[in-house]
């Protein structure tokens, strides 16, 4: 009987962390801690399956295609600066990257970028206008 219940806490604490990673907080947490350490990445014990492990992480379903849309979008915007911070240091990642991105971009350009209230007007001024 105490080594069912073993197996039953070893089940529940295997199965806890996916589920913890996916809640919008700690997503949100974990990429933002992996943006404003990207400079050691490089330097860890291996740095290949380092970098790998965080690019799947800000490309897959904890990152850019998060169920939610407010830490979809945060990851994209911390994929930037992720990229920005470690650019010579991804070049072996480039292709797959680009290939995960692909659907993602081809999916952004078919939706509206901002929704105009009223559906009047557009552009950054807000009222179209002249300059006259």
């Amino acid at each position: 009987n105490n080594n069912n219940n073993n197996n039953n806490n070893s089940n529940a604490a295997n199965a806890s962390p996916p589920s913890v990673l996916r809640h919008r907080l700690t997503a949100l947490a974990v990429l933002e801690t992996a943006v404003r350490y990207a400079k050691l990445l490089p330097h860890s014990g291996d740095p290949a399956s380092t970098l790998t492990a965080v690019l799947t992480l800000f490309l897959g379903d904890r990152g850019v295609r998060h169920p939610c849309r407010t830490v979809a979008l945060r990851a994209c915007y911390l994929f930037t600066r992720l990229v920005k911070g470690l650019r010579q240091h991804l070049r072996p990642f480039l292709a797959p990257a680009l290939q995960t991105i692909g659907p993602l971009l081809i999916a952004v350009l078919g939706e509206p970028v901002f929704a105009v209230p009223g559906g009047v007007g557009g552009g950054f001024g807000g009222g179209g206008g002249g300059g006259g």
